[in-house]
């Protein structure tokens, strides 16, 4: 299992809490006021409660990241062939060959339309309503208590009348531990790296694995 904690937490971990628990467990061992039978008790015990206060919660964490990896990345149920589709700029119909691509704008009123015309120039027009009969729709949330994770995203390409998915990418990013919480957040501003499952899939077009240039 990977464990889901920055270097920087156990630098700082190995640095100071890990001498400061050996300080501690020293000056157990030391002492006259317990028996040896007191001591072989008390030392495992302190040394398992040292352990498990910096690290349960990253366990927990990396046990739910574990769990939710398994299904990161691409998942192709079905492929089509089409002209086009909704949830693209027109860099697609240069780069793959769709003869048009739909967007979005801001708001989600307003279709743009980029249409390859004959000359191979580009054309753009504004529409009320999409005409494609695919879409490529982003899902973000954050928290997700339900999975143990920080973050899901979820990119899937549904038919636009019956809402049917026929492929998608999902990304997951980790709880982060209150060592990490207090030094990676407060200090950096920053995440743990999470699973995407599929490198591949994330360099390359994968919308165009499943809905195929006509």
């Amino acid at each position: 299992m990977k464990l889901y904690i920055s270097d920087l937490s156990i630098g700082m971990l190995l640095a100071l809490y890990l001498p400061f628990v050996l300080w501690l467990l020293w000056k157990v061992a030391r002492s006259t006021g317990m028996t040896r039978k007191i001591k072989v008790v008390v030392i495992p015990v302190m040394f398992a409660v040292a352990a498990v206060i910096p690290m349960w919660d990253v366990v927990m964490n990396s046990l739910a990241m574990e769990k939710v990896c398994a299904t990161a990345g691409l998942h192709v149920y079905k492929k089509v062939l089409v002209d086009g589709y909704l949830g693209a700029g027109p860099n697609e119909i240069e780069k793959y060959g769709y003869r048009y691509v739909e967007a979005r704008e801001p708001g989600g009123k307003v279709i743009v339309y980029f249409e390859r015309q004959q000359d191979g120039s580009i054309k753009r027009t504004v529409r009320d309503q999409p005409t494609a009969e695919y879409e490529v729709v982003r899902e973000y949330r954050s928290p997700v208590p339900e999975l143990g994770v920080r973050s899901m995203q979820r990119w899937h390409v549904r038919h636009r009348a019956t809402g049917e998915v026929i492929g998608e990418w999902l990304a997951f990013s980790p709880m982060h531990g209150w060592v990490d919480r207090y030094l990676l957040n407060r200090w950096f501003g920053v995440g743990l790296p999470g699973c995407d499952g599929n490198v591949l899939a994330m360099k390359t077009h994968w919308t165009q694995q499943i809905l195929q240039p006509r």
